[in-house]
Formats: C-alpha cells, structure tokens, sequence
C-alpha cells in the first residue's frame, strides 16, 4: 500500500496531544464531544477531562471505540483514517485529532 502522508499532521498530534492545543479548542466543540460521548455510552452524567482515557472509561471498550468514532464522524462530519482512530485513545487525542482537521 502506498504511503500517504496526508493525515501525518493529526497522527502526529494524536500521538503526541499538547494541552496547548487542548486548550484551543472552542467550547462549542468540547460540548459536542462531551455529548457524543454521553449519547455513545449511554450515561447522562458522564464528564470529560483531557486525560479520559480508554483505561479510565469502562465502557470505552474496541466495540465502544468503533461507535465513538462512528459518532465523531457524523456528528462533526470529518472522516479519520486507520492510523488515527488506532491512535485516539484518551480525550486529548481525539480534540488533538479534530483541531488539525481545521
């Protein structure tokens, strides 16, 4: 398969997220994260923090993640690749992810 390194910029920051660039995000957009993720796994009182991660989540299990992702990309109407969904396990991963997709 040949490389393509189109999507090296978010896998970069989804390997790597910076609170800088946590801290960037619109509020707007941490309000819809924060609901798609209570609407995913089922729990009205679910709070996220940059560090919620698939460890600390419980119901962030691989059948989890695939409907989280599933959500983010119809909800927010970008798409990701293998290599950042593989990638976005913890909060700050995932608006990483979404702030480089403009």
């Amino acid at each position: 398969m040949p490389s393509d390194n189109s999507h090296g910029v978010c896998a970069q920051s989804c390997a790597d997220p910076s609170n800088a660039l946590a801290d960037t995000m619109t509020q707007d957009t941490r309000s819809r994260l924060q609901s798609i993720f209570r609407e995913v796994f089922d729990d009205d009182q679910l709070t996220l923090a940059d560090d919620t991660s698939r460890e600390s989540l419980e119901a962030w299990d691989s059948l989890g993640h695939i409907r989280l992702i599933s959500a983010l990309e119809e909800d927010l109407g970008i798409s990701f690749t293998l290599d950042e969904i593989e990638q976005m396990t913890s909060v700050a991963q995932i608006l990483a992810c979404i702030t480089s997709k403009g």
